[in-house]
């Protein structure tokens, strides 16, 4: 599936350009908190995607800053997360080698466009993707980059985070999209050293909180609640 997913990200990426063309999807973000969190019920957001064949853009969480950026041509993405209250931005070399999707049978319906599904694992989860190959673009939302069409769902098979597609627009614009981490790639860091700067914060909080817990019966325990639990 590798070789036919570069052609068509190929011929994407050519065609867009030349026509300036854009696509805009908003998306539905969903996630399921732990119980122990004592959140009740799913949280839902909306995300915006705006890709124009070179770069991909996504605002996530509702805020009015773009948080997401994946640079297409180099296969490269930069993001900001943080760490409780500290602040990081993460840089991500060869993001479409991340995933080795399996196609399946499976078929939805989404926004009137009849997708066609796969299957991957990406750090310590399952998840199963929707796309069409009838528009003329190659995105998706997030990382979930590497199927040959436009993903317009993708759910976690733990059924705790989707992302689905709510609204699709096609419009042209003379335009470039911007890395909006430009200033801050110099203090950029990898995916793997964030994630372990996360374990180490998380276990030194969980220390802190036991030991200061007076009554002697409360343990408190952390637990990665990020869609990314493993540090491959």
């Amino acid at each position: 599936m590798a070789f036919y997913t570069i052609i068509t990200l190929f011929f994407s990426l050519v065609l867009n350009a030349q026509n300036n063309q854009f696509i805009r999807i908003d998306y539905k973000y969903s996630f399921v908190m732990p119980a122990s969190m004592n959140l009740q019920g799913p949280n839902f957001m909306t995300t915006t995607l705006i890709d124009n064949g070179q770069a991909t853009l996504l605002t996530k969480y509702n805020r009015a800053a773009p948080n997401f950026y994946y640079d297409k041509i180099k296969d490269v993405a930069f993001y900001g997360s943080g760490i409780f209250s500290k602040s990081f931005t993460i840089k991500e070399d060869s993001l479409s080698q991340k995933f080795n999707w399996q196609l399946c049978d499976s078929t939805e319906t989404i926004l009137g466009y009849k997708c066609k599904a796969a299957k991957a694992y990406f750090r310590g989860r399952n998840y199963v993707g929707f796309y069409t190959d009838n528009i003329n673009f190659n995105t998706a939302p997030w990382k979930f980059v590497g199927l040959p069409g436009v993903t317009l769902k993708v759910a976690s098979l733990d059924s705790i985070y989707t992302y689905v597609a709510i609204s699709l627009n096609i419009y042209n614009e003379n335009k470039v999209i911007e890395n909006p981490h430009l200033s801050k790639i110099s203090e950029a860091i990898n995916y793997i050293t964030f994630y372990n700067l996360t374990r180490k914060s998380e276990k030194e909080r969980e220390a802190k909180l036991n030991t200061d817990e007076k009554d002697g019966e409360t343990e408190y325990k952390f637990k990665f609640t990020l869609m990314e639990i493993g540090d491959k």
